[in-house]
């Protein structure tokens, strides 16, 4: 996390940890290894600076990060590959007022530039997905029951989006979802429909020439599964 002043200077205003600096530009959280759904625990303490400005704001940076541990020597070495799979951004003013409540915050893709001018990271998002993210968060709570119409039919909808950009800048959000639709679901209906939206997305990357973003995901998930591999295989030997 860090709390910047433009787009590229960032202000040490952050409480370091023990034994460190008293004030830094960044914070890392700690997560579960390979959760889907991480939770994040540790708090991070902030000195806002006294006059703030609408450039003032936090930073938020989410990162893939890949565990290599060598079995082969049986040490205990991790080397840790990050890798960027999402910003988001909350503004300290709003109306000059600073802001103090929880906040819901969408996360996008990439940082473009002036993202600040951005009101929302996420709202460019097409109204398909966000009916289909929404559609899922309602299933999570109701799984023992049979899918409704409304998620089905918001399945049924990531088939109609036609704009490229849309795709892939939460290609790896939504290949995340779809899977994860599979794995829950054993319905004829919902086991279809889901992989003929997996086959209408991996098309038209094709189509339009950025399969590049397929690789990309495929690389992610590929180096994902080796670290499991190689911890399940440690936990073997030891």
């Amino acid at each position: 996390m860090w709390l910047s002043f433009t787009t590229s200077i960032f202000s040490q205003c952050i409480y370091g940890k023990p034994g460190g600096p008293v004030f830094t530009t960044t914070a890392c959280t700690t997560v579960l290894h390979h959760s889907q759904n991480p939770d994040f625990y540790d708090e991070v303490k902030i000195e806002l600076p006294a006059q703030l400005h609408e450039k003032h704001h936090l930073l938020f940076s989410f990162y893939h990060v890949t565990c290599d541990i060598n079995t082969k020597t049986n040490a205990k070495k991790k080397e840790t590959l990050e890798t960027a799979v999402g910003y988001a951004w909350l503004p300290l003013l709003k109306e000059g007022m600073l802001v103090s409540q929880e906040h819901s915050i969408s996360v996008a893709n990439t940082l473009p530039l002036g993202y600040l001018n951005i009101k929302e990271p996420g709202s460019g998002k097409d109204p398909h997905l966000n009916r289909f993210f929404q559609q899922c968060q309602k299933r999570e709570s109701d799984l023992p029951h049979a899918p409704t119409s409304n998620f089905i039919n918001s399945l049924q909808g990531l088939q109609s989006i036609e704009k490229i950009h849309v795709i892939t800048r939460f290609l790896p959000v939504l290949f995340n979802q779809l899977l994860k639709v599979l794995i829950q679901n054993d319905e004829d209906e919902i086991i279809t429909t889901t992989t003929r939206v997996l086959v209408h997305i991996v098309a038209k990357c094709h189509e339009e020439h950025v399969d590049h973003y397929l690789r990309s995901y495929e690389k992610v998930q590929y180096e994902a599964k080796i670290a499991i591999a190689s911890l399940v295989l440690l936990d073997i030997c030891l």
